[in-house]
């Protein structure tokens, strides 16, 4: 008995130990430091390039891929976003896109305006565009009833600054649809989940093999559960929370997949614990500790005087 005892326990520390390793390799230490980041060259010219792009690659880099995959996705999100609209009463709200891309979801709403860093994308809008970045707005605080943004934070370099000028562009009690692409793969710049391993040096070939471990659900669930842990227990002590993110390295040469052209990962829980530590109320989130990738969180804005 005492040595099935010990066998037991050695189980559970050796598991202990593996979820350390797992949440250590994993935890989010990137924070923002607030710098406006909307002049960067190479951001700016890719966005621009993919959505004047013609439709067939050029020089073998596949620009647009980007557009037609924008306009495919869009299609499926467009009924959760007008879910969000009919629940909180905006149809007749002046709404806010950031990062609204070739301009899909113009029309859920009569009053409407987009916002996207490339001026190129103003070609896809018969409502008001505003080429611009999202840690720059070019509007008065408290300007828009609702905002939504959809997989367009983990393209911006300083995330933080983006989610402060979404909060200050819109009115108190306003709402936020924020669903950026969750947990952004480390793989996606490269592609290595899609691309054959014929094409692969011998790194390539061990890390598109060893992408199928961090894929699966138990590694996942270690991962994001551990996380979150920890970051509860930081977030405890009170006052508005730092946001933290991991850092991607983005590929502005060839689209291979989606968000290869990433350049952060952020969790929801994270997001939740952000805008909840600032007033603001998940009006979406019955289980926060438990938020999924496959959608995004609904925020009430309830602005009071917080250092932010």
């Amino acid at each position: 008995m005492l040595s099935l005892l010990k066998t037991f326990a050695h189980t559970l520390l050796g598991y202990f130990v593996l979820l350390c390793t797992v949440v250590f390799i994993h935890f989010p230490t990137a924070e923002d430091d607030r710098k406006d980041t909307s002049d960067d060259l190479l951001r700016t010219t890719f966005y621009e390039t993919v959505y004047t792009a013609p439709k067939t690659p050029v020089n073998g880099k596949n620009h647009s891929a980007y557009v037609e995959f924008d306009q495919a996705v869009g299609v499926p999100v467009k009924d959760e976003i007008a879910q969000f609209v009919r629940d909180h009463g905006l149809e007749k709200g002046k709404i806010l896109e950031v990062g609204a891309g070739s301009g899909t979801l113009q029309d859920i709403v009569e009053d409407y305006t987009g916002l996207d860093l490339s001026r190129a994308a103003s070609r896809f809008y018969h409502k008001p565009f505003v080429a611009a970045s999202a840690t720059k707005m070019p509007f008065e605080a408290n300007t828009f009833d609702g905002l939504w943004s959809v997989w367009t934070l983990e393209h911006v370099p300083n995330p933080e600054l983006a989610m402060l000028e979404m909060r200050r562009v819109v009115k108190d009690g306003g709402y936020i649809f924020f669903f950026p692409a969750w947990n952004v793969s480390p793989y996606a710049a490269q592609g290595y989940r899609v691309r054959p391993y014929a094409a692969l040096d011998f790194n390539g070939k061990f890390i598109k093999a060893s992408s199928v471990v961090h894929d699966s659900t138990i590694y996942q669930t270690a991962e994001h559960f551990g996380i979150r842990a920890v970051r509860k227990l930081q977030a405890s002590v009170g006052g508005p929370t730092k946001l933290h993110f991991n850092r991607r390295e983005a590929n502005y040469e060839i689209y291979w997949e989606a968000d290869s052209d990433a350049v952060v990962s952020l969790d929801p829980y994270e997001a939740y614990l952000w805008f909840t530590s600032r007033g603001d109320e998940c009006v979406s989130c019955a289980r926060p500790f438990t938020l999924g990738n496959g959608g995004g969180i609904v925020i009430r804005v309830h602005k009071r005087t917080v250092a932010s």
